[in-house]
C-alpha cells in the first residue's frame, strides 16, 4: 500500500506545479479589442485578483500590436459608395473628420458606438458636410457613423446612406 499512496502523492504534486506553472502564462482574452493572440516571451508582469477582487490587471501590451497605429493625428474624409478601411489610434490619438459636400441630404453629426473610447464632436459644414474631431480615450474598438438624409418632399427625412469607420484604440 505504501507504492501507490506515494504515487498519488507524486501525482498530485505534479499537477499542482503544472497549474501553477500556467498561471504565470499570459492569456489574450477574446475580444474587440484584441487581434493578435498568443502569449509572450519571458514571464508575465500582469497580476489578477481573485473573484470580487477588482478584475484582472492586463499585463504589458505588446509593441507589434502598436504596429501601423497613428500616435498623433490621423484624418478621415467621409465619401458615398468609398467604405473606409480601419484604422487604428494610439490612446491620446486625434482623429479629424470631413466629408464631402452633400448639399441634397446633408451629413448628420458623428456618432461613436462607444464616447468611452472614441469621443467625437461635429459641426455641420456649407453644402451640407460634416466636420469633426475625435479623440481616443482608452483601448478598445468603436465604430464611427454619420449618415446623409434626403428630403423626401413632406419635410421628413429618411436616412439615405450610412457611412462607418471602425477604430481600434490601442495603448
Amino acid at each position: 500500500m505504501g507504492a501507490p499512496g506515494a504515487l498519488t502523492r507524486l501525482a498530485v504534486l505534479a499537477a499542482v506545479l503544472a497549474l501553477a506553472g500556467c498561471a504565470q502564462q499570459p492569456v489574450a482574452s477574446p475580444g474587440p479589442s484584441s487581434s493578435v493572440t498568443g502569449s509572450s516571451a519571458g514571464p508575465s508582469t500582469g497580476s489578477s485578483t481573485g473573484p470580487g477582487g477588482g478584475g484582472v490587471v492586463p499585463p504589458p501590451m505588446d509593441p507589434s500590436l502598436r504596429a501601423g497605429c497613428v500616435a498623433s493625428t490621423e484624418e478621415a474624409t467621409v465619401r458615398k459608395n468609398e467604405p473606409p478601411a480601419q484604422i487604428c489610434l494610439v490612446v491620446g490619438a486625434t482623429l479629424h473628420v470631413s466629408s464631402e459636400p452633400s448639399p441634397r441630404g446633408p451629413w448628420q453629426p458623428l456618432s461613436s458606438s462607444d464616447s468611452r473610447i472614441l469621443a467625437c464632436t461635429s459641426v455641420p459644414g456649407p453644402e451640407g458636410t460634416i466636420d469633426g474631431t475625435c479623440r481616443a480615450l482608452r483601448p478598445g474598438t468603436a465604430v464611427l457613423t454619420t449618415t446623409t438624409r434626403q428630403l423626401r418632399g413632406d419635410t421628413r427625412y429618411a436616412p439615405d446612406y450610412l457611412w462607418q469607420l471602425t477604430v481600434r484604440v490601442v495603448a
